[in-house]
């Protein structure tokens, strides 16, 4: 299709189309034919460019060739949140790197990944993030909403560990409490402590 777009289509093939999007009218330039496609048969299919002179950004392909151009950006418009969410499950919440094969699991699975993106969008809704980190914070994408709540997280962890000093507790405490009985032993946890400070000091030097 981008070889189609690029050395077939000309500029005079595509005409001016207002689209309504999130409240706002955009511009957007399509051309809408039928072509066959390798294991599809004939399909239907818009080449959409953002501007006349650039390249096109975007193909809708449907195997109905009845939808009309508008039917076919109107589907589009509808399956778009779908897909971006999609998109950020896979990309931000692991759901690309599971492997399952009964369907309960699965569906465990998917229902863990969109609880999650379904509490972080509750998070951001209910100003969360705004009240910790200030309403500059930018929350554009999925991606910036799973990096702010690792950050919450972290800055939580900080503040316990505070709190545990305050209390008495020292280091090889806390590394301790963190251990199962088995991996208790203190010239153990002395080996990581000792470790650790030689690679920060080298680091710093």
């Amino acid at each position: 299709l981008k070889e189609y777009a690029l050395n077939v289509l000309k500029e005079s093939d595509f005409k001016m189309v207002k689209i309504q999007s999130s409240n706002k009218t955009q511009t957007r330039f399509i051309y809408t034919t039928i072509l066959p496609l390798s294991n599809l048969g004939d399909v239907k299919i818009s080449f959409i460019k953002n501007k006349l002179k650039e390249p096109v950004k975007l193909f809708i392909v449907s195997n109905d060739l009845k939808l009309s151009e508008n039917e076919l950006i109107k589907i589009y418009k509808e399956r778009w949140c779908i897909e971006i969410d999609y998109k950020n499950n896979k990309q931000y919440l692991g759901l690309s790197d599971f492997h399952l094969r009964k369907k309960e699991g699965i569906l465990r699975y998917l229902t863990l990944c969109f609880l999650v993106s379904t509490y972080l969008e509750y998070c951001r809704l209910m100003g969360i993030f705004g009240h910790c980190f200030g309403k500059e914070i930018d929350l554009s994408s999925k991606g910036k909403e799973v990096r702010a709540y690792q950050h919450l997280l972290f800055e939580r962890f900080v503040i316990w560990l505070d709190y545990q000093f305050s209390e008495g507790k020292n280091l090889q405490d806390l590394l301790k409490f963190f251990r199962d009985d088995n991996t208790q032993y203190k010239e153990n946890i002395q080996f990581v402590q000792y470790s650790t400070h030689l690679s920060l000091e080298m680091s710093a030097v």
